[in-house]
């Protein structure tokens, strides 16, 4: 099913709800779309660990590791 077929399924299904269930809808997919934010910031802090971890982890910066 394309992107654009599930989009019209969707919205015929969507047409027959009540509005208490269609607040839920709406509250279940902002959500999701904070859940794939959340995700899409921890999946970019673990790419970037390991490039900022030469700028935090060196000789002349150890004297500040004691303050972690």
């Amino acid at each position: 099913m394309s992107a654009l077929e599930l989009r019209d399924f969707l919205h015929m299904e969507i047409e027959s709800l009540s509005e208490d269930i269609l607040k839920e809808i709406y509250f279940f997919t902002k959500f999701m779309k904070e859940q794939n934010v959340k995700n899409e910031d921890v999946e970019f802090n673990r790419l970037s660990e390991n490039t900022l971890e030469k700028i935090w982890n060196n000789e002349e910066d150890t004297i500040y590791d004691k303050y972690l």
